[in-house]
């Protein structure tokens, strides 16, 4: 399942890294070029000292008042060199140069006419040693135009990108922690901003399982209309289930009455009357009854529920058996945990744990036993008696819409599938098993279910 939580922290850090990735880059260009221009400005000032220094005499021989003070133009091969020509003739060199020789200049400026020498010229070219230079070159009229020196001043070119990364690597590193920082807390904002629709979320859950009967008005204002539109939709609900529990009780009243009027027609025939007409009449009262009651408690399991106190429940329908059942001579032992609850409606407790109780006493020889745990998570009930009670091929039949195991007990038939429909709208589970007793158990156990103090 896709979050939505996961996909904007993969937007937010995919936004971050991008825009450092990008203010790096353009960082870089903007050292890069900075480094390039004091090497350039490095080599200008060389350039310059040479060209005040210089003097051709009279003599013809060049003389020079003093060398850069750079002392890397005086370590051999360190990438940094100078030269003074006269046409083709190198009248004087670096130490670092030694044996070694400068490229040419060009004839031409980019872009001038060929024969065209410019006055000063900064580009790239190859050294001695097959490294990459960046070469600075002028030429210098000397004796009132007479003399031309050709001067030229070298640098090696990764000394740019050395000075570049020195400048560079901690403004990175800044702006690391700085892309870092502003993930965690766009994290942390998106979470801030995700906790009003975990809260609504929470909020529909109560009211799915009927804790809250609406959605309370968000602090939020773009919330607002979404939690209006779940009201207006649990009110439709709650509407549309009270409509059709209407409809289906009038058709059942509509029903009853030419139905009585044809089994007290069949019944004044005496010894007469037709046991089919007698048996279709029956049948039809039970699909009336077990719809009538699914009407009642249809679309409330969700809605609107209440807490209910169990063990007041179970008190009361264990007064009531033993007074139908006193007779007999049977006995009904309860165990309760206190502060068990229900979660639901009470008419919905009582029709599952009175069927399923009725049923044990009605099987049962002399012992029907109830016991009642909760957990945080669930409400586990048992209910078993010491009866006969059933093949297990024949427990999955009891849970079946009318189905009667044996015609000699009275019964409709449909206590135990009502039980059935009512576990599963709340979303429970129902077993049964053989009971210890030597009867019948049956495990009912309800989801969702938190303890409270008791109320009764």
């Amino acid at each position: 399942m896709r979050s939505l939580r996961r996909r904007l922290i993969v937007v937010v850090v995919t936004s971050v890294a991008t825009g450092f990735l990008l203010t790096a880059a353009l960082t870089w260009r903007i050292v890069s070029d900075a480094a390039t221009r004091d090497f350039d400005t490095r080599l200008a000032n060389a350039l310059g000292e040479l060209a005040l220094a210089a003097d051709f005499g009279d003599d013809k021989i060049l003389s020079l008042s003093r060398e850069p003070e750079d002392p890397a133009f005086n370590r051999p091969n360190s990438g940094w060199y100078w030269r003074i020509a006269k046409g083709e003739v190198t009248l004087a060199r670096s130490r670092s140069l030694r044996f070694g020789e400068l490229p040419a200049a060009p004839d031409a400026a980019p872009g001038g006419e060929p024969g065209e020498r410019p006055l000063s010229l900064t580009l790239p070219a190859s050294g001695p040693s097959g490294e990459d230079l960046r070469l600075r070159h002028r030429l210098v009229p000397l004796r009132d135009g007479a003399v031309t020196l050709s001067i030229t001043v070298a640098g090696p070119a990764r000394d740019i990108d050395r000075q570049a990364w020195q400048s560079m690597r901690w403004l990175l590193f800044g702006l690391a922690i700085i892309a870092m920082i502003l993930s965690g807390l766009l994290i942390v904002e998106i979470g801030s901003g995700l906790r009003p629709l975990r809260v609504l979320a929470q909020d529909i859950e109560r009211a799915s399982r009927g804790e809250i009967a609406r959605l309370k008005p968000s602090n939020y204002r773009e919330l607002n209309p979404l939690t209006s539109s779940v009201n207006d939709l649990i009110e439709q609900v709650e509407v549309v289930v009270r409509r059709a529990r209407a409809h289906a009780g009038n058709l059942a009243h509509a029903i009853k009455t030419p139905l009585s009027l044809i089994s007290a027609r069949n019944e004044m025939r005496g010894a007469d009357q037709d046991s089919e007409i007698g048996y279709g009449v029956g049948m039809i009262r039970r699909q009336i009854d077990h719809h009538l009651k699914r009407a009642r408690f249809a679309g409330k399991v969700r809605l609107a529920s209440d807490r209910v106190p169990v063990p007041s429940v179970i008190d009361d329908i264990v007064l009531v058996m033993e007074r139908s059942h006193g007779n007999r001579g049977l006995r009904i032992a309860a165990s309760v945990d206190d502060g068990a609850v229900f979660l639901g409606e009470r008419e919905d407790f009582e029709e599952m744990i009175g069927n399923l109780v009725e049923n044990a006493c009605k099987w049962a020889r002399g012992l029907v036993k109830i016991e009642v745990r909760h957990s945080p998570d669930s409400l586990d009930i048992r209910i078993e008696d010491d009866g006969s009670g059933l093949p297990e091929y024949e427990r999955l039949r009891a849970l079946e819409r009318g189905r009667r195991l044996d015609e000699t007990v009275a019964g409709s038939g449909i206590g135990l599938s009502i039980v059935a429909d009512l576990v599963e709208l709340y979303g429970g589970d129902i077993v049964l098993q053989t009971s210890e007793l030597g009867g019948l158990r049956a495990m009912l156990r309800l989801p969702a279910i938190r303890p409270t103090a008791r109320l009764a």
